[in-house]
This record gives C-alpha cells, structure tokens and sequence, in this order.
C-alpha cells in the first residue's frame, strides 16, 4: 500500500517537471519592436490649387509686366512685377463659362503666336490654359496681332483683364480704411459758435493727371499728382491704389516737365491708322499754365519726342507703384 500511494505522488511530481519545462520551452523569444516608416515624397500639389489659366501681359514703353492665375477651384491672384495686387474668387459658373469658351475658339488648335511685327514696344498678352491632360501657352501682340488674332480669342482676353480688374478692386476696398481722429479732434468739443458764413473751399487743381486709355480691353486707368507729392491711382473710377512721391522725386519729375518744353509740345502724337491703339494723356498745370499731350502708343511711336516717351516711363513706373501700394505709404 506505501509502495503504491509514494509510486503515486512520484508520477504527479514528474508530471508537473515535465510540464514547466515543455512551458519554458515554448515561451518564444521577442524581437525588439521597430516601428514602419513610410517612405517619404514630395506631396503633389492638390489640383484644386493648381494654375488653371495664366493671364500674363508684358511690354510697351513702361514695360509693363503683369500677371492674373485662375486656380482650378476659381481663386485668382493678380501681381505686377512680382507683387501682388489683386485677389479674389470666381463661382463655379463663371469659371465653367471660362472653360466653354475656350473650348469653343479651339484653344488647342490656335497658332501659338498671333503678331504681324513691326511694332517696337508693343505689348504682349500671353495666355496659357491647362485642362488636366493638355497644356498650350498662346501670345497675342496688341498692336501687331489685332488683324490676325481670331475675334473670339481677343474677346476672352477683355473677359480676363476685366477679372483682374475686379480681384484689384476688391482688395482696394477691403483693404481701404478711413482716417483716424487725431486725439486732439476727438478731445475738441463741439464748436458752439459756428461761423455766421461758412466758406466752401476750392479744391486745388492736380499738379499732373497721367491717363492710359484704349487698346482692345478698353482701358481706363488714371494716375493723380498732388502739388505735395501725394497720389492716386484709379482703374475705371475706382480706387485702386494710394502713395507719396518724396520731394527729390517730384523735384526730378517736373525737371523733366522742363526738359521736354511741356507747353511747347503738339497736342497729339499720333500717326493713325491703328486700330484699337492705346493712349497715354498727360496734363501739367504750373504757373498757371495748363496743357494736354496725348501719345498714341503705336501710332505715336515716330513721332513722339524721345524726352516725352522717357517722361511716360517715369509716369507709368509711378502709376504702378501707386497701384500696388493700395493704401497710402511713401515711394
């Protein structure tokens, strides 16, 4: 009985031996954890973001270089010579309307550049459009290109320099403010003894008025010079831009009135026969003498005096950076 009851316990202990080392054995060794890491790319530009169109226009006496991007979700940023100057947003519809009509004029199929030559300085509006698959740059010359570029591509080009327009205007008016009192006007009481006859001042003529008018878009942009050196710039009526020339510059500018015997120049500089030509219109006022000169920017090309094309230069650099100091600061 002994012997079978030790005999007994002895397989249960045995037992339990072999089971621990058969658990030891199969306790698997773990590998240090080492994360995965994605394999890094550059991330692609979302296609709601990228350029749809691009609205490029350079040239003419003042160089202009100016460019307006429609995004593909319909945002649109205008800059000129870099800086921005305009920004806004197109509904859906409108952009639609946008791609319709290039689908229309065959925007794929058009000659990559439309431009008889001959004209020095003329101005150049590049427009390049990308539909996802496709990408086509095309240039049109104003002046050269008005007979041979086809009617409705001209016309898109007016429907987007009246976009840019519209991006500048809008951030001309969210962006304008009005002047602050000074702490002294808002400490003053109200005058309780007003004058017995108010007197309405008259407002000063500007000491130069320098006006583009014309070409195919219709252009309507003004540039204002106040005797103190203070300007104005404005597209189609409207506001768009607001500085202040600093006396040596404006000393230097009407040195150049001098140079060019302003009140001695002809009215008009302008050998015809150009169609949708643009103009440049400049008034000076001094001593109290005041005169216009008007320039044809093609038709006026050989005959205009080099001093008065060198003038317009000048004038348009300031007209420019009027426009893109959208609100007053100093040049």
């Amino acid at each position: 009985m002994k012997r079978s009851i030790i005999g007994g316990w002895l397989l249960v202990v045995l037992g339990l031996l072999a089971a621990c080392q058969s658990g030891a054995a199969a306790t698997p060794t773990t590998e240090p954890f080492t994360p995965i890491v994605p394999a890094t790319s550059t991330p692609a530009v979302p296609a709601s973001t990228a350029p749809l169109i691009t609205f490029e226009t350079t040239g003419g006496i003042a160089g202009v270089q100016e460019k307006t991007v429609i995004q593909e979700n319909g945002d649109v940023v205008v800059t000129a010579r870099g800086a921005e100057t305009g920004r806004g947003h197109i509904d859906a519809t409108r952009l639609g309307g946008l791609k319709t009509k290039l689908d229309m004029i065959h925007f794929f199929d058009l000659k990559d550049k439309y431009d008889e030559g001959g004209v020095a300085d003329d101005r150049y509006m590049t427009l390049t459009y990308s539909d996802g698959t496709r990408t086509k740059r095309v240039t049109v010359a104003e002046a050269g290109g008005q007979h041979v570029a086809p009617p409705e591509l001209k016309s898109f080009l007016v429907d987007l320099q009246q976009i840019a327009g519209e991006a500048e205007a809008t951030v001309t008016s969210s962006t304008a403010t009005s002047v602050p009192m000074t702490p002294t006007e808002a400490a003053s009481p109200q005058t309780t003894t007003p004058p017995s006859t108010p007197v309405t001042p008259t407002a000063a003529l500007p000491l130069i008025t320098y006006e583009l008018t014309g070409g195919i878009a219709g252009m309507q942009q003004t540039l204002v010079i106040e005797e103190n050196g203070d300007t104005t710039a404005s597209d189609r009526g409207k506001f768009v831009g607001a500085s202040h020339l600093a006396p040596d510059r404006l000393a230097a500018l009407k040195q150049q009135f001098a140079a060019v015997h302003f009140f001695d120049l002809k009215d008009q500089y302008n050998e015809g026969a150009v169609a949708d030509d643009r103009f440049f219109t400049v008034t000076y006022r001094e001593g109290g003498q005041s005169k216009s000169v008007a320039v044809a920017e093609v038709g006026g090309q050989k005959v205009t005096p080099p001093a008065l094309s060198a003038l317009l230069a000048e004038l348009e650099r300031i007209a420019t950076e009027t426009r893109n100091a959208g609100t007053p600061g100093a040049t």
